[in-house]
């Protein structure tokens, strides 16, 4: 049988990842599965651990499986960018879990395994899109699952990121009322602004926009339904640009998203694209899967069906 490997990030959910990986070792270990297991220590290591696996043992590796959030995923996802054949399977245990949501991967640990192994052991996976962000003229790329963020929401992900009660959040299940605080307290200083897209080659003119996400599935930002008819099997990006909307009414619609229904605000326009590029008059930040990627100019384009996922 081909290798069966786990990168386990043990910080993830605020220590979540430390407890699922312990009930998917007894199993492992239960049933007489052999495999290989490493264990994060800092961000971004998870993707130079996959990177690393892989360029050592690409003829015999044929998946490899994330514990922890989206952001582990993310950066599994990035290690394996030259080495496509290799599945990805994913153990939910992070606070967002949105990868679980629009994938629809059991977010039960013994479930997720027996689906993992069920599928690595017949060689099979289920294949999906994904999106590539192109972020400058020198190659500097980075892959997503769920969805990148440009503006507002990019500028909210890192001002969450930093807030001091975070982890207590977290370890609540209130992981969604740091995004909320963050908001807030983002909303006090961000300003809206002009930007201008090229759309499958059709060029469009948004006027202060406050946030553009371009998605691959519904949600982001641990819950939030921000493209409700986005399907990660179409071959399609979905766009939704929120401009020329008053502070009040901004409230307003983080609100009604989380059930999809802000689209029906007038502020909110909803594409389909392939490939979209942006370029705003002042640069704005730029999230990939909840991760900050850099800062507008950029390029979203659509990875149809290159995603082997084990869910």
């Amino acid at each position: 049988m081909k290798d069966l490997v786990f990168i386990i990030n043990p910080a993830a959910g605020n220590g979540r990842g430390a407890g699922t990986w312990r009930k998917v070792k007894k199993i492992l270990d239960r049933d007489g599965v052999q495999y290989r297991s490493f264990q994060t220590e800092y961000q971004g290591h998870a993707e130079i651990l996959a990177r690393q696996i892989a360029s050592l043992g690409n003829h015999r590796l044929q998946s490899i499986t994330g514990i922890g959030g989206d952001g582990t995923i993310h950066e599994i996802i990035n290690g394996l960018s030259e080495y496509e054949h290799i599945h990805v399977g994913y153990i939910p245990a992070g606070s967002g879990n949105d990868i679980a949501r629009g994938f629809k991967t059991s977010k039960k640990p013994a479930k997720a395994l027996k689906n993992i192994l069920k599928q690595h052991n017949k060689g099979k996976c289920r294949v999906f899109d994904g999106g590539r962000l192109s972020l400058d003229h020198f190659g500097n790329h980075r892959l997503f699952l769920n969805s990148a963020g440009i503006g507002l929401d990019a500028a909210v992900t890192a001002a969450a990121s930093q807030l001091p009660f975070k982890n207590m959040l977290n370890k609540a299940n209130l992981g969604y009322l740091s995004y909320a605080a963050a908001l807030l307290h983002t909303l006090q200083s961000f300003q809206p602004c002009n930007m201008e897209a090229v759309i499958d080659g059709n060029s469009f003119q948004f006027e202060k926009v406050w946030l553009i996400a371009v998605a691959n599935q519904p949600y982001y930002g641990g819950g939030m339904k921000i493209a409700p008819q986005a399907v990660p099997t179409d071959g399609l990006l979905h766009i939704t640009v929120v401009k020329e909307i008053p502070k009040w009414k901004l409230l307003l619609l983080f609100v009604t998203v989380f059930t999809g229904k802000h689209t029906l605000l007038k502020e909110v326009e909803i594409l389909t694209c392939k490939e979209i590029f942006l370029r705003s008059e002042v640069p704005l930040p730029v999230q990939a899967d909840g991760e900050i990627a850099g800062e507008t100019p950029v390029i979203v384009s659509v990875l149809a069906s290159r995603m082997n996922l084990l869910t």
